[in-house]
């Protein structure tokens, strides 16, 4: 395992990303990522700021890259959050985002997992690729991607674990 930072750990994303061809398998454990979502223009600051309508419509009207990106991938798109109640207002919009974008969009199956189900989880966010290699996310207490620990040449049976564990209690969203 290797750690690196924000920028070159997204280039190391990508080859991954470009590599795939099978599954991209993604859980998110933050309540809160408004550090890497949320700026003067952007739908979560109209959501935060209370015009919830105002939001929506702008994530309905806002061409989405991610979409683009995954619709085009041809391969299975899965993501789960561990979700803490009561639901932060981030994660509130994020749900929603899931139903606009994310789902219907960029073909991703999404799905909640409540942390009263999971008590022990302790391997925060990951994305693995193909079931062979994964990265594991480390944020600033404001939500902010900050480094990745890439796996990439030793074994990732506990994210495989992992995966299997939290698809037993995952709820799709649905639209």
């Amino acid at each position: 395992m290797i750690n690196l930072l924000r920028e070159k750990a997204w280039e190391k994303w990508d080859e991954f990303w470009n590599e795939a061809n099978d599954e991209f398998f993604k859980v998110e454990d933050i309540q809160d990522y408004t550090a890497e979502d949320n700026d003067q223009k952007s739908s979560l600051h109209l959501w935060l700021e209370g015009n919830k309508q105002a939001s929506l419509d702008m994530i309905r009207s806002n061409k989405n890259e991610w979409a683009e990106q995954t619709s085009l991938k041809n391969i299975r798109k899965i993501r789960v959050h561990i979700v803490d109640e009561p639901y932060t207002e981030y994660l509130k919009w994020e749900i929603e985002h899931y139903k606009i974008v994310n789902i219907p969009l960029g073909k991703e199956r999404t799905y909640l997992v409540n942390r009263k189900d999971v008590p022990d989880y302790d391997l925060g966010d990951f994305m693995m690729f193909d079931g062979k290699k994964v990265t594991r996310s480390h944020y600033s207490t404001e939500g902010r991607m900050e480094s990745m620990d890439i796996y990439e040449n030793e074994s990732i049976d506990r994210f495989i674990t992992a995966k299997a564990r939290l698809m037993q209690y995952a709820k799709e969203v649905t639209v």
